[in-house]
């Protein structure tokens, strides 16, 4: 796990409670605050009260996928990185993920090791990005700001093209 990242925060969305429990303990294991959600709706709401290192989620759930939650996130201006846990045939899916920026996938069944590998994977792409973020903020307000604002229109033309695109 990145050394640099103290307590890492991960939200854990997945609509079956086994699955849910299961990976849960092996986040846990690796030293993860770990808070959990049962679909979407559940996770947005959560991530609007939290910042989380991470979120982990199942790509198809009920009430609201893990794709609709992503989109809302980015619409939303909300920043944590996304990995998704996907079932083998949801190809689409995960290409939808793609542009929408998830950084990862973690395809059913999986080994306990693929799940630790990807999360730690994503936790230093998510801090390398938080980093260059500072940087550019110690550097000059304006443009940070700049970044930023690009960031958001890029985020919400990939929501409304992945809403188009679906509907």
């Amino acid at each position: 796990m990145p050394d640099e990242i103290v307590n890492p925060r991960v939200l854990l969305v997945d609509d079956e409670p086994e699955l849910r429990e299961l990976l849960g303990r092996i986040l846990t294991a690796q030293k993860l605050k770990v808070d959990l959600a049962a679909d979407g709706l559940e996770a947005l709401e959560m991530m609007r009260q939290t910042d989380y290192d991470l979120v982990l989620s199942d790509i198809t759930m009920p009430r609201l996928s893990g794709l609709d939650c992503l989109t809302s996130a980015k619409c939303e201006n909300l920043s944590a990185p996304f990995v998704f846990i996907t079932a083998h045939g949801e190809g689409e899916k995960m290409l939808q993920a793609i542009r929408l920026g998830a950084l990862d996938f973690i395809t059913k069944p999986f080994r306990a090791n693929e799940v630790v590998d990807v999360i730690h994977r994503a936790l230093a792409i998510g801090l390398r990005r938080r980093r260059i973020l500072q940087s550019v903020r110690a550097t000059s307000q304006d443009l940070f700001e700049m970044v930023q604002k690009e960031e958001s229109h890029i985020s919400l033309m990939r929501a409304i093209s992945n809403k188009c695109g679906n509907g």
